[in-house]
């Protein structure tokens, strides 16, 4: 009989980063997990999260004082909402990554407190690979933009010269 938790992650919408993760030992639904992810990721933050975008296993959450955008209930919403929704897929791609490149899908610690450090750990190096990405980017740009002062510094000098 395998032995499997359910993970419950919290990320923000730009960039991607992980605000929490956290593994569930019982199997319940996710609009019953939504509000102890909420304050974890707020209490990780300090900031307070205004708006949520889930999917529709989180219907019936109960939450009254936020924003949460759930697919289909687009009758009631504005274009602005309805854009922000469609980008909520972009998740999923993360949440692949952390399974793929994270080890997400396959915990080799034991016990409840291995899955709650392997759902941490695969958060931690999510996080780790957007800062180096976006690093990465920043040095790549200001590479080019060295080179480009470079190129310009020989070839005015070289018009000096003639």
């Amino acid at each position: 009989l395998p032995i499997w938790c359910k993970v419950s992650l919290v990320t923000t919408q730009k960039k991607g980063f992980v605000l929490e993760a956290s593994a569930l030992k019982e199997n319940r639904h996710d609009s019953k997990t939504l509000q102890k992810s909420l304050q974890n990721a707020e209490e990780n933050t300090g900031y307070e999260i205004k708006e949520i975008l889930a999917d529709k296993g989180y219907r019936g959450h109960g939450i009254k004082d936020k924003k949460i955008l759930i697919p289909g209930y687009k009758k009631h919403m504005s274009r602005y909402e309805k854009q922000k929704l469609k980008k909520r897929s972009a998740i999923e791609a993360y949440i692949s990554h952390m399974k793929n490149q994270g080890k997400l899908d396959r915990n080799y610690l034991k016990g409840p407190q291995g899955d709650e450090f392997n759902a941490l750990l695969c958060a931690i190096g999510h996080n780790m690979r957007r800062l180096l990405y976006n690093y990465i980017i920043i040095l790549i740009l200001a590479g080019v933009f060295c080179g480009l002062h470079v190129l310009e510094n020989l070839f005015s000098s070289q018009q000096r010269k003639n």
